[in-house]
């Protein structure tokens, strides 16, 4: 996994901001007042299905110097069935349970 010392040592090289990074962000910003990691998890799931398809400025959730340098990432529209977004999002999410980066 990439390490934060690494990415900004390559920041010239990155095409795209580091997943443990992104998965971070999300984390931060989609949250309910319910305590249940099952919501949180699950509303996280909902939101990046959708944004792979329709990324937009509006909802980016990357900080503005990642949108900067990256912009926003190109639709996935039409090139992924429902059951890959859905792997896509679980393992944005569970891949970096529990990691800083």
């Amino acid at each position: 996994m990439m390490t934060a010392e690494y990415a900004l040592s390559h920041l010239n090289e990155l095409v795209a901001p580091p997943m443990v990074e992104v998965s971070a962000r999300l984390k931060e910003n989609i949250k309910t007042t319910d305590e249940e990691e099952d919501v949180n998890r699950y509303l996280f799931i909902l939101f990046v299905k959708d944004y792979i398809v329709n990324p937009n400025f509006d909802n980016s959730m990357c900080n503005t110097g990642a949108i900067e340098k990256f912009g926003t990432m190109p639709s996935l529209k039409g090139q992924l069935k429902e059951d890959e977004k859905q792997a896509v999002a679980e393992w944005l999410y569970d891949r970096y349970e529990n990691t800083k980066f």
